[in-house]
């Protein structure tokens, strides 16, 4: 019992020190209840674990920085109770982990990624910035009274016309920035409650009435869910500052209090990630945007569902959950999931203890898998998902510039093309060339925490600490990546690119060998670069499909097309539907590819000869069955 009255005490002495933090996904006891509900710990492994605090009041972290200082004293000790629950069988092993994972334990050596991680590599002709070129900033925390509690956190884009804007979120709501040139103006503030560490925002563009709307969940201190319709956004021409072009009848308040640590939008599903017990909450967006259908959850013990991402993987919809506190990624099938059919458990990765599962990007291709661990006993591990029932762990790796300028912990990433693009806390905005999916090269970086300026002079340390970018966008046409950055703002950037394809058209050609057919497969057309084309020029294409909405997600469907041939048909057995075409423009030097999207109507999958030319065809039949008297309209001599 020795043990048992030092943790007690412990905690009650530290309370007042503690009271105002959170853990990722919710209270201390939140998730120590959760356990106990589900059988996961008993009455009396609750009652150690907690001592008397909880008659008195909530104890709560701040993304880990408040646990090592509080619980340092007592680490033996509690790691020691719970190896000896667990050597008695009266404590499940996935269950230990998540408990020392609440508590930020670091793993020991022999629970960590076989070998240890590797450091990343840096390209020989790296210096500076790299690849990255600063093409705009804003920083509105500068502008805000009481900054002190003020961060910017996620972050989106939208475009509409020609005209760009990042969907910046922050502590005291939504901004809409627009970033179509080098100096990024904010064209509106909506202010929301809550989330003053964790709020996200992603879109979905409805086909029927064609209009796109951002859902903002948020996290914490009452955090609650948005939806913003962006129809009265403009294209061409620009919007004042501060214009405030929505009007409060397409800003709608949707509830699901403290749901959204993170949340998700795809395939016309948004996805509402808790970072608890409660899992990802799914909902169907296609019927009525405005009002999203609840239809099915991840929930349960021990599925946080911290973020999600889904794709379409060999005909099924997957969907990716990074667990949290788990250490542990898990794998559903979700295709059937607007007939509220459960999401089916497909595979999972092997727990990595003292880790946690913060996010995860895969490849174009879907053969890998990047998970990225937020308590930094490494930074990213890559996986190989050719079987999704058995992701393969590869190898993990930490930041080069643990060598020399301290340990940053990675935050958020994503893949677009050869290019893996990370939000790395402290180290900023990173690049990695990931030609060789299981090799990453650094390639680019800008420093968003150290030298938000650019001026080649690093301010800050790095320590290990939660400060810095926090997201990254990807996915304006134009190639310009939006960063958010806890203190500095928000980033355009931009890499060398190649041109997207110019000319590009689509239109529906006859299903058959002349034009006599029925117009029923998409065709996409475009200009061939020129002989005279420099290395930059694209040297083959990519073309990928959406079947759901022109905000993607978009399948690969061909992942190589000479890009002499300028001409592409899609003879793929498709119903009638809108679908949407991306082609882009790729070539062996890994250049920052760029793509346009262009829109196809398939009004029928019947493959048959018109019926006027099947008419004429009739009629010269019935001429040619005539006596030659009644086809000249001559009477025949005798």
């Amino acid at each position: 019992m020795k043990v048992f009255k030092s943790i007690a005490v412990f905690l009650s002495a530290t309370l007042t020190l503690a009271s105002s933090y959170m853990l990722m996904g919710g209270t201390l006891d939140t998730f120590l209840d959760d356990l106990l509900a589900d059988g996961a710990i008993s009455e009396s492994q609750y009652s150690v674990i907690t001592g008397v605090y909880l008659k008195h009041a909530d104890l709560h972290f701040n993304q880990h920085q408040v646990v090592d200082n509080i619980f340092i004293p007592l680490r033996d000790e509690l790691r020691s109770f719970i190896d000896g629950e667990v050597r008695v069988q009266r404590l499940s092993k996935n269950t230990a982990t998540y408990l020392l994972n609440l508590f930020n334990f670091k793993a020991a050596p022999e629970d960590g990624p076989e070998g240890g991680p590797g450091l990343l590599s840096r390209s020989p002709s790296y210096s500076s910035n790299g690849i990255v070129t600063k093409g705009g900033h804003i920083n509105v925390k500068d502008k805000q009274s009481g900054a002190g509690d003020f961060i910017n956190n996620g972050i989106w884009g939208y475009e509409t016309d020609g005209r760009e804007y990042a969907l910046q979120c922050s502590s005291d709501g939504f901004r809409i920035i627009d970033v179509t040139n080098t100096r990024p103006f904010i064209v509106q503030f909506i202010r929301m409650g809550g989330g003053r560490i964790w709020r996200d925002v992603e879109t979905h563009f409805d086909p029927v009435k064609k209009t796109t709307y951002a859902y903002v969940g948020a996290q914490g201190q009452g955090g609650k869910l948005w939806v913003v319709n962006l129809s009265e956004l403009s294209g061409p021409t620009a919007h004042g500052p501060n214009s405030k072009p929505i009007p409060l009848k397409h800003i709608k308040l949707l509830g699901y209090e403290n749901f959204s640590h993170t949340l998700s939008v795809s395939y016309g599903l948004l996805f509402l990630n808790s970072g608890g017990s409660g899992g990802c909450q799914i909902f169907d967006l296609t019927k009525n945007p405005w009002v999203p259908r609840w239809v099915s959850s991840t929930g349960g013990n021990q599925k946080d569902c911290h973020d999600s991402f889904s794709r379409m993987v060999d005909g099924r919809l997957l969907l990716f959950s990074a667990d949290g506190y788990t250490s542990r990624v898990r794998i559903y099938d979700i295709t059937d999931v607007r007939s509220r059919v459960s999401p089916l458990l497909r595979g999972e990765t092997e727990r990595s203890d003292g880790t946690y599962a913060h996010s995860v990007a895969l490849t174009d291709d879907s053969k890998y898998m990047y998970t990225f661990d937020e308590f930094d006993n490494y930074d990213i591990a890559i996986y190989d998902i050719s079987v999704i029932s058995k992701p393969t762990l590869i190898k993990t790796f930490q930041w080069k510039g643990e060598e020399s300028e301290g340990s940053s912990i990675i935050h958020n990433g994503f893949v677009r093309g050869n290019f893996l693009f990370t939000a790395y806390y402290q180290a900023g905005f990173r690049v990695f060339d990931i030609s060789n999916p299981i090799e990453p090269v650094e390639v680019g970086n800008y420093e968003t925490h150290r030298d938000p300026e650019g001026s080649g002079v690093l301010k800050k340390d790095v320590n290990e600490g939660y400060q810095g970018a926090w997201n990254v966008f990807i996915g304006l046409s134009s190639g310009k990546i939006l960063v958010s950055d806890m203190d500095s703002g928000t980033f355009v950037l931009t890499l060398p690119s190649l041109e997207a394809p110019s000319g590009l058209k689509g239109s529906l050609s006859p299903c058959g060998q002349s034009s006599r057919y029925t117009k029923t497969i998409p065709t996409l057309k475009w200009d061939t670069p020129s002989e005279a084309a420099t290395s930059e020029a694209a040297t083959y294409y990519v073309i990928a499909r959406s079947n759901a909405t022109q905000d993607g997600p978009y399948d690969i469907i061909v992942e190589e097309i000479s890009s002499a041939e300028g001409t592409y048909r899609d003879s793929s057995e498709l119903v009638p539907n809108t679908y949407y075409y991306t082609v882009t423009a790729k070539n062996s030097e890994a250049e920052f590819d760029a793509s346009k999207v262009v829109k196809i109507t398939k009004i029928t999958s019947e493959c048959k000869i018109t019926r006027r030319k099947k008419r004429k065809r009739k009629r010269r039949r019935r001429r040619q069955r005539l006596p030659p008297s009644s086809r000249t309209g001559t009477p025949e001599l005798p």
